[in-house]
């Protein structure tokens, strides 16, 4: 990764180089372009590495949110689940209901069954006993109808029962159907959570690489803009010195012609005195840390409303200002 950032700010360089010595054929103004162009194509590249990072986030939270929502689903399947099972063990405590009614029902036509046998036994003995017994053959008719009665409706509640029977098997198997198919879905969103385990792993490990090479690259971008800031400032002493030679090589006006100092004239024209203050101690100092001016406006908010108005300050001041970006923070710079 060292040996990417190093040919990308060499690239950089030398193509700030040779175009600016092309251009303006001067050597040192050549390199300091090369050296300022390594820092902005640095810059480029980070913001490039963040928007990576953002959309790999967005992808994240994205799988999240489908994980949290397939185990939600999970709950729910398994609620289902548990609701069938509770339903099927109240249709089988049904069925042995059924089954010991019908049970009790045959032990009762067996009992009919032998007391028809019974009845046709003596009726027999009654038919060969016709004659001698003709007074007590109509006592004997209603009550072998009745017998048959009972025993046609015996026959009708087992063909009753027979068909609940089967109405009951169809209902369990179409249960056992729906368990099948609930486990198989319950499956398969298992092995759907596995691979967006598997996935979400992976992202993380892109994410921590990402996170070092922004790291690395924020490191370099702060070692360049120091560097790039060093030799500004250096250039601005160099500016100064030569200004101070070239007045110390002018003649001298007399008194008289002497240019009266406006500093005063132009701070009066400054309504707030915080800001007065400040533009006064750029005139003395030559250069303002944004620390100190949340010190001077009082909070960062006014700080922030003091850059986002620089622009109409400058209107009312003698000189201008310039602002620099540094590992501190802002910096405002006289010029």
């Amino acid at each position: 990764m060292n040996k990417k950032w190093l040919i990308i700010g060499t690239i950089s360089f030398s193509v700030g180089l040779s175009l600016s010595l092309i251009i303006n054929r001067d050597i040192k103004q050549a390199a300091l372009t090369g050296l300022l162009s390594v820092p902005a194509t640095i810059a480029g590249v980070s913001v490039t590495e963040y928007q990576r990072r953002q959309k790999l986030n967005d992808k994240i939270s994205k799988l999240q949110r489908q994980l949290q929502d397939l185990v939600q689903q999970e709950t729910e399947l398994n609620n289902s689940i548990a609701l069938l099972s509770n339903r099927v063990k109240s249709l089988k405590q049904q069925e042995e209901n059924i089954t010991e009614v019908i049970k009790s029902l045959n032990v009762d036509r067996q009992r009919c069954l032998e007391r028809a046998k019974r009845s046709q036994s003596e009726l027999e003995t009654i038919q060969n006993q016709v004659d001698e017994l003709s007074n007590c053959k109509s006592s004997l008719e209603p009550e072998i109808i009745t017998l048959e009665t009972k025993l046609l409706q015996l026959k009708e509640e087992e063909t009753a029962l027979s068909k609940l029977l089967a109405d009951l098997a169809n209902s369990q198997q179409q249960i056992e159907v729906l368990i099948l198919e609930f486990n198989t879905e319950f499956e398969h969103l298992r092995e759907q959570k596995v691979e967006l385990h598997q996935s979400l792993t992976s992202l993380n490990q892109e994410k921590q690489e990402i996170d070092l090479n922004c790291a690395a690259s924020q490191t370099k971008l702060s070692q360049l803009q120091n560097s790039v800031l060093e030799q500004q400032q250096l250039k601005e002493q160099l500016k100064k010195e030569l200004a101070i030679l070239k007045q110390q090589t002018k003649p001298i006006p007399p008194e008289s012609q002497k240019p009266e100092s406006t500093s005063i004239d132009w701070a009066d024209r400054i309504e707030d005195a915080n800001i007065r203050q400040v533009f006064l101690h750029l005139d003395r100092h030559n250069s303002l840390t944004e620390a100190e001016l949340n010190q001077m406006l009082g909070s960062p908010r006014q700080a922030r409303r003091f850059a986002g108005n620089l622009e109409q300050h400058l209107t009312q001041i003698p000189f201008s200002v310039r602002v620099e970006t540094t590992s501190n923070g802002k910096r405002y710079v006289k010029y």
